[in-house]
Formats: C-alpha cells, sequence, structure tokens
C-alpha cells in the first residue's frame, strides 16, 4: 500500500512513475497519468481529465493539474464541446483588448476524447497557452497516444462489468426471464483487454527501466536491450538527431560498437529515412501495420538485404514537434511488425523520446548550454509569435545603435580642491610667549586686524636696562670730552652706538609685538587659542591668510587621462558645499611631474575661475569636468576598459 501523503508529495520524475503503477483506484491512475502528461508538455496552465457513464450520459472531472485546483471556465468548456462533438478539439483564445503588449497573443485549449469500442467514456484537456502548429499537432498526437492507458484501464473496468452482467444473464436465463429493461451489449472492441493491459504494463516497465539509469548512454543502451528482448527483436538501434541527421547512440546488447562501420552507416540512413519522412517506416509495407499511407522504405530494403534482416521498422521519438531520436527495429522473418507492436512503439516514443531528451540536456556542456539557450531565444526574436520578446529586440537594437553612433561630449574628471591665488604666512618675528590670540581659522579679517599678540614684560624689562646703560655711557663720554682724554673718547662712543643699536632692536620688537593681517583675506591655517603663554621661535608659522578674491582651481587628473589635457581648456566643477552649483574655469598650468595618491597616479592641473563669489573659500572640495572634444557615446563609455585590455595584451603577449 502506497501512503496518500507520500504519494501528492513526490509529483516528479521518478516518483510519478512510482505512483501510476502502484495506483489503487481510477481517480488514483488518472491523477498521476495526467501529472505525467503534464510534465512532458511544457508550459501546460490547466488540465483536467473527465470520466463519466456511456449509458447515462453524466461526466464529472477526476482529476486536475496542478492538484486541487477548480476547472477553468474556458478549459470546462472546451471538454463539454469535445464530448458532444466527439472529436478532437483544438480551441483559439484570443486576448482580450485590454492586454498590454506581449500579452497579445492568442493561446490554445486542447481536448481529446476517451473512446473504449465506439463508447466515449471522457475526455481530457489541456491549456497549453502559445504555440505552433506543429507544436499543437505534436501536443494532440501526443494526447492521442497516451490515452491508450486510460482506454485500457477503462476497457478493464468494462469488462468486469461486462463479466458480472453475464453472469446475471445467464442466471436469468437460467430462470427463463429477463429484466423488462435490459438493453442489448455493445459488440467488444477489436483489441482484447487483456492485449491493452500488457501493453499498458510493458511501456511502464521500459520506461522504469529508462529512468533507472544515471547516464543518457547508460539509459540508452539499457533501453534498446529492453526492447529487444519484449519484442523479440534481433537488434535494437537508438539515434540521435543533430542538424536534421541522424546519428547511432546505442545498439542492443552492446556497450561498444564502430560508429564508421557498414552496419552502423546503414542503420543511419534507414533512420534518416524515417526523419525525412516522419512517421514511422516498415519494412515490408503492409496494410495491417502501417496503413494505407505510403512510405519510402528504400534505405530499408537495403539494410534488409546487406544484413539479413527480414523485417525492420523505424519510428520517430519527438518533444515539442520535433523528432529528437529514431529507434530501428530488426526481426527474424517470421516474425513481422503488426498493428500491436506499431501501436506499442508509437506510445513509447511519444513517453520516452522527451525523456531521453532531457537526460541528454541535463549532460550538456556549459558551452553547448549556451549556444541552445541562444538559439532558442534567437526563435522567439525571428520566428512566429513572442511579441514582447520582438519588441524587447528592437528596443535593445535602437538602444545599442543609437549609443554606437551618437556623439556626446568627451569630459575628463577630477579630483577638485580650491585654493586661493596668493596665499600669505604670519610668523613669530622673535622668540617670546604668546599672550592674546583673538583669530583662528576661519575667520575672516581685514587689513591690519591683531592676529595675536606676545608677551612684552621681558621686552620692557630689557630696555629699561639697557637705556638706562645708554645713559651712563653718554656722561662718561661727556667727561671724557672735558678733560680732553682722546682715547677714552672713543671706546665710550663706541659703547654708546653699541647700546643704541640693542635699544633700537628692543623697540623694534615691541613695535612688532601684535601679529597683524597684512590685506583683507580669511584664516585658512592657525589657532593659538590653546597655545595662550606657549612659547615660540622666530620663524614658527602663526597663521596662513588667502585673499576672499582670485582662487585657483586645482585638479589631479588620472595618468590615463591627462593626454587629453591642455592649456587653454575649458570646464565647470562642482563643490561639495555647493552641489546645484556650476563653476566655469580655464586650464592655465599643467604639472609636469606625477604624484602617487590611493595606488595611483596624478598630475596637477590648476585653472582660473572664470567668475568668483563671496561664499567661496579656499579648502573646499569637489569634482571638476575638462571639456576636451565631442566623440562617440560608445568610445566614450569603453575606451578606458579597451585600453585596460591593450596594455594587458601588451604585457602578456612575447
Amino acid at each position: 500500500m502506497v501512503d496518500e501523503s507520500s504519494r501528492s508529495a513526490d509529483d516528479s520524475g521518478d516518483g510519478i512513475w512510482a505512483a501510476l503503477a502502484s495506483a489503487r483506484t481510477p481517480e488514483e491512475f488518472c491523477r498521476d497519468w495526467l501529472a505525467l502528461q503534464c510534465r512532458v508538455v511544457d508550459g501546460v496552465s490547466d488540465a483536467v481529465v473527465v470520466l463519466g457513464s456511456p449509458e447515462k450520459g453524466r461526466f464529472a472531472p477526476v482529476a486536475t493539474w496542478p492538484r486541487g485546483k477548480p476547472v477553468n471556465r474556458q478549459l470546462g468548456e472546451c471538454a463539454e464541446r469535445a464530448l458532444s462533438e466527439r472529436r478532437h478539439l483544438v480551441v483559439r483564445r484570443d486576448p482580450p483588448a485590454s492586454s498590454v503588449a506581449g500579452d497579445g497573443e492568442p493561446t490554445f485549449q486542447i481536448a481529446v476524447p476517451i473512446q473504449v469500442a465506439q463508447r466515449l467514456h471522457g475526455v481530457v484537456a489541456l491549456d497549453v497557452g502559445r504555440r505552433s502548429e506543429s507544436q499543437l499537432h505534436e501536443i494532440v498526437n501526443r494526447l492521442s497516444n497516451g490515452s491508450a492507458w486510460l482506454e485500457g484501464l477503462l476497457a478493464r473496468s468494462s469488462d468486469a462489468q461486462r463479466h458480472n452482467g453475464d453472469a446475471a444473464g445467464a442466471e436469468q436465463n437460467a430462470s427463463g426471464a429477463q429484466s423488462p429493461g435490459a438493453k442489448t451489449r455493445a459488440p467488444t472492441s477489436e483489441r482484447s483487454p487483456a492485449t491493452d493491459r500488457l501493453q499498458l504494463r510493458a511501456v511502464l516497465d521500459v520506461v522504469a527501466t529508462t529512468l533507472g539509469e544515471g547516464k543518457l548512454q547508460a539509459a540508452a543502451t539499457a533501453l534498446v536491450t529492453e526492447l529487444a528482448t519484449r519484442l523479440q527483436c534481433d537488434r535494437v538501434a537508438l539515434g540521435v538527431v543533430r542538424r536534421r541527421r541522424s546519428a547511432l547512440r546505442a545498439l542492443s546488447h552492446s556497450a561498444t560498437f564502430g560508429k564508421k562501420t557498414n552496419l552502423t552507416r546503414a542503420i543511419e540512413r534507414a533512420m534518416d529515412e524515417c526523419l525525412d519522412q516522419a512517421l514511422g517506416v516498415v519494412y515490408p509495407q503492409s496494410s495491417t501495420a502501417s496503413g494505407t499511407d505510403f512510405r519510402i522504405t528504400r534505405a530499408h530494403a537495403e539494410l534488409s538485404r546487406e544484413f539479413g534482416s527480414p523485417s525492420i521498422a523505424s519510428f520517430p521519438m519527438s518533444i515539442d514537434g520535433e523528432i529528437c531520436a529514431i529507434v530501428t527495429l530488426e526481426r527474424a522473418g517470421d516474425l513481422p511488425f503488426d498493428e500491436s507492436v506499431v501501436r506499442y512503439c508509437e506510445t513509447l516514443g511519444g513517453i520516452v523520446g522527451p525523456l531521453l531528451e532531457l537526460r541528454q540536456r541535463d549532460e550538456r556542456s556549459l558551452p553547448r548550454t549556451a549556444l541552445d539557450t541562444g538559439k532558442r531565444h534567437a526563435g522567439k526574436l525571428f520566428g512566429p509569435g513572442h511579441l514582447g520578446w520582438k519588441l524587447a529586440g528592437i528596443l535593445v537594437l535602437a538602444t545599442v545603435l543609437f549609443f554606437t553612433f551618437a556623439r556626446g561630449d568627451y569630459r575628463v574628471t577630477a579630483d577638485t580642491v580650491l585654493e586661493g591665488s596668493v596665499q600669505l604666512a604670519a610668523v613669530a618675528p622673535f622668540n617670546g610667549y604668546i599672550a592674546t590670540a583673538p583669530v583662528r581659522a576661519g575667520d575672516v579679517v581685514r587689513t591690519g586686524q591683531v592676529l595675536c599678540t606676545l608677551e612684552d614684560r621681558d621686552l620692557r624689562s630689557e630696555h629699561l636696562r639697557i637705556r638706562s646703560e645708554h645713559e651712563q655711557l653718554s656722561k662718561q663720554y661727556d667727561q671724557a670730552l672735558a678733560l680732553g682724554n682722546k682715547a677714552q673718547v672713543r671706546i665710550v662712543s663706541a659703547q654708546i652706538d653699541q647700546a643704541k643699536a640693542r635699544l633700537d632692536r628692543i623697540e623694534d620688537h615691541l613695535e612688532r609685538l601684535q601679529i597683524k593681517a597684512p590685506f583683507d583675506g580669511i584664516v585658512v591655517q592657525g589657532d593659538l587659542s590653546q597655545r595662550l603663554g606657549a612659547p615660540l621661535e622666530r620663524g614658527d608659522v602663526l597663521f596662513e591668510i588667502a585673499p576672499l578674491e582670485g582662487y585657483r582651481v586645482i585638479q589631479n587628473v588620472d595618468e590615463r587621462d591627462i593626454a587629453d589635457v591642455a592649456v587653454g581648456q575649458r570646464g565647470d566643477v562642482v563643490l561639495s558645499t555647493f552641489p546645484t552649483r556650476k563653476f566655469g574655469f580655464l586650464v592655465t598650468k599643467i604639472t609636469p611631474v606625477s604624484a602617487a595618491e590611493e595606488g595611483r597616479n596624478y598630475f596637477r592641473v590648476e585653472s582660473e575661475l572664470a567668475s568668483s563669489a563671496a561664499e567661496l573659500r579656499p579648502g573646499l572640495e569637489g569634482v571638476s569636468k575638462i571639456e576636451i572634444d565631442r566623440r562617440r557615446l560608445v568610445w566614450i563609455w569603453t575606451h578606458r576598459a579597451v585600453d585596460w585590455v591593450r596594455l594587458k595584451l601588451w604585457s602578456w603577449l612575447p
């Protein structure tokens, strides 16, 4: 017994086959069969299986896909129409007038009746979305072949009911009575229920054998070996289709084979004959095996004549309307291929073909996968339908063409800092100590404004001492002059001059105790408010002052772009402080020496602002763009990457 929760949880891969084989009721079988069909046919959005009593004419859904989803109204109408008309239906559903571009393509719904012995037992209906005519034809054929499983299931149920009815009728006949409302039993089908059961069981076994192998080659070999055993064939071959030609992939009871032997070539020619006609080919042709349609069998006759296989049959395996593989069977003369074998192979091909194709896709290399994906998308762009893909492709192509041939302004971008055209440093005039410092960096100062004051106590004491010494020397000079001592006069006179020089120096220091601004400007560096009383040495930089007007723009241009920059070019700079304003500039100087910053080399480029503004300050940073010329947009966006590739190729090539 299979647990119901495990059956519903495993709805893909091998689990569907296991659930299908272990179905306990017709409803479970229909549900798993429908899941299998929707897995093989890609893109199914809704599906339903409807069954009922042919005598009462009452039908009801027994399985839906996705499981538990209510039956779509339009799909239900399609199923009811197929039941009433008792024929295959392909219904086109046009999109509503309000649909947007890309969704305005028609969708299709397919319904296939289920009949047993000319009696209508139900219908299977699928909503397959957008499909081409060949794909719709392939899906109808696949559902027709796959519905044989449901027909076999219903045939067994009808057989059991008829058996019970025969027993009851025999009992009534024995008593010489018959029910007043008894009806005459419908004639039996030409195909016996036992044959249907064996065929369904054989298909399931072959599919299970194929799925049991992991690799494509092993699965193909197991498939042909199993077919050779079940169908009593001397040899079974499987070939895959590539570029409208068949290539032998597996032989029954043989792990390896020569790809260029005469046998291989003869089998491949027979497969190509089947591929070109896109139909099953049976040799020798008979009305019971292949119907009344004419088939070309020249390659099959050649294979039979050269390698002694009197009976040969080839059948295509397809997926989404395209043949993906060919299977060729060879038998002895006393075992021709009858209608049951033909039907069995056609049913098997519709199921096993997609499975082998999926295995082959899973084993493709990455380049092959990319190539196939590209071909599939190219088919959407250049094939019928897929309006959304075509509009998107046209838009992308127009964008590429526009940016390939359109031209724009080519500008070199560089990090920028604003500096004053002149910058003056205020230094300590002599050794001393800081007394006051009312100004700091960022303050705007006027000409003559005091920036800081130095201590004067030591200077004034020294000034008083030297002045007293000077007065004493003056008295000594007068006395020596009165006595007429010329030597003393000369000595004292020299000492007086020396004292006078020291006195003048002290007075000069006293006059320079206050450090004043030389012009109107802004203090860009210097803050002595936290160093009051600290000692200073002569030449120490106390402040740096820049004028309020007359700025220069300093740009750090990357070495990859410096060749395009020249003196006289113009541009715009946007500062971080004013991100909504642009300030024009003119390149005036290019420094021929580079500087390394953050792992790259930059050249210093100086420019002058075309116009100034009162709110500008030295030290402001931003981004500038230097106008070079007009070039193609695609070159502007890709030239750095192209130059990098060229440099790498130059470094790698010998």
